[in-house]
């Protein structure tokens, strides 16, 4: 297991262990064409994690100044 993912496992299991609601437990991913096919794996993982909401942006790229 990704040393990530047993963080967010490890601070969610505290969170609730506590009986608190906050702080909510978010993941931010960017979205690009190399990612894509990955975004329901990772929505997946979050929900097994517990994690509280996964929020997305696109990575807009600019052409380069010369």
């Amino acid at each position: 297991m990704p040393p990530i993912v047993a963080g967010l496992r490890a601070l969610v299991a505290k969170r609730n262990a506590s009986g608190l609601k906050f702080p909510k437990i978010g993941v931010e991913m960017t979205l690009m064409r190399a990612n894509l096919d990955g975004v329901c794996d990772m929505i997946d993982l979050c929900s097994d994690i517990g994690i509280d909401f996964l929020r997305s942006g696109r990575l807009i790229m600019s052409p380069r100044r010369r």
